[in-house]
């Protein structure tokens, strides 16, 4: 039986990094946490735990990894970015699965993947991160065959709630434990949207090298 670290040589990661952040004031990814963008802190959590990683974003790029923009125009929200996501995955061999994150939780667990791809049950399975009882539909294993039906989906401009596409398809959840920190419990999925969650997360990761 393979394990998830096995499984892990085969897993595409791509980023998230399509939205338009009008709550921050600028692009999430380029903001800078403890002097660097926010990027490459994604970017140091998720590349040892994939074989091959994309952005998928029309406005932020990194020299070391493609960027791979929506095929879908209009800006029809994260289903686009998880379409484009297990398009560029089809082209990994062996690719069951792409495993994807937003650009804006910078203390994703080092052990996010195998964790997720020891609870994935079979090749037509979402397997979805949860924490406190809430689970986040952009961090999680998505079958790269489901690239055409979300497409497709998306054509109804109707369509855009995630959330919605995800009560037609199978999905499994997994819970991960908040991050002890020295100023208390850290929800490892703690998203930046705003300029005082960037200084909250300066704090979060301080505690965390102390």
């Amino acid at each position: 039986m393979m394990t998830g670290r096995s499984r892990s040589h085969t897993l595409p990661g791509v980023v998230l990094a399509g939205g338009l952040s009008r709550r921050m004031g600028q692009s999430k990814g380029a903001a800078l946490l403890a002097g660097k963008p926010m990027l490459d802190h994604i970017i140091a959590r998720l590349l040892p735990q994939v074989c091959t990683l994309a952005i998928n974003s029309s406005h932020l790029s990194h020299p070391d990894f493609p960027t791979i923009a929506d095929s879908v125009a209009d800006q029809p929200g994260p289903l686009a970015g998880i379409a484009r996501a297990m398009q560029f995955a089809q082209k990994v061999p062996d690719a069951s699965h792409v495993l994807t994150v937003p650009v804006d939780t910078p203390f994703l667990p080092h052990d996010l993947a195998t964790t997720l791809l020891d609870a994935l049950p079979g090749k037509e399975t979402v397997v979805l991160a949860r924490s406190n009882g809430r689970a986040h539909p952009v961090i999680g294993l998505w079958p790269v065959t489901l690239a055409e039906e979300i497409t497709l989906w998306l054509k109804n401009p109707q369509n855009r709630k995630l959330m919605v596409f995800l009560q037609t398809l199978n999905v499994v959840s997994v819970d991960f434990d908040a991050i002890e920190t020295a100023i208390g419990p850290l929800d490892p999925f703690f998203n930046v949207n705003t300029p005082d969650d960037l200084a909250q997360a300066e704090h979060y990761l301080k505690a965390l090298q102390s």
